[in-house]
């Protein structure tokens, strides 16, 4: 579709002959031949500003194009820092919940899923979200959520004993 307007300006008028893409959304419609019918009533492009002291200082970024920079080269550290961190504390933990052999009582996994439920309800609640519109938007049953909340139940009560014991071993 985009590649039919290039090049038309405002005024133009355009029919566009072409079909849906195969793997379409509306599925009935896949693949199916359509027309467009293309009259331009505007044309925009985008314009990538300069980045100049004055730049800078209007849109409150910092003093100078440097200080932009810097303060982009800093963050973008941060942020990768951050993800390294959060990568080598999931191999850690899988690794803790990997050591730890241990049967948990029933009660405490049917308590910990109840937790795991709560939690997602009450961000369900933040986010202004009906359950029942997140279970069809996400494809869940009530079967495989229950199901989900039981494995996820039982590696966070693995990995809070294993850390326990570790600290323990280690005092």
């Amino acid at each position: 579709f985009e590649e039919g307007l290039v090049g038309l300006k405002k005024g133009d008028k355009k029919t566009l002959n072409l079909a849906f893409p195969e793997k379409y959304h509306a599925e009935h419609l896949a693949g199916k031949p359509v027309t467009f019918e293309v009259s331009v009533t505007g044309v925009e492009s985008v314009q990538t500003p300069v980045l100049t002291p004055e730049f800078a200082k209007e849109k409150g970024l910092g003093d100078s194009p440097e200080d932009v920079r810097k303060r982009i080269r800093e963050s973008m550290t941060a942020e990768e820092e951050r993800m390294d961190r959060q990568r080598r504390e999931t191999l850690l933990f899988d690794a803790i919940r990997a050591a730890t052999k241990l049967e948990i009582a029933p009660d405490l996994l049917d308590e910990e899923e109840r937790r795991l439920l709560e939690d997602l309800l009450g961000q369900l609640e933040q986010q202004q979200q009906k359950f029942e519109d997140w279970m069809q938007r996400t494809k869940r049953t009530t079967e495989t959520l229950r199901k989900e909340l039981r494995e996820e139940a039982d590696r966070r009560i693995t990995l809070r004993f294993g850390i326990q014991q570790l600290l323990e071993d280690k005092k």
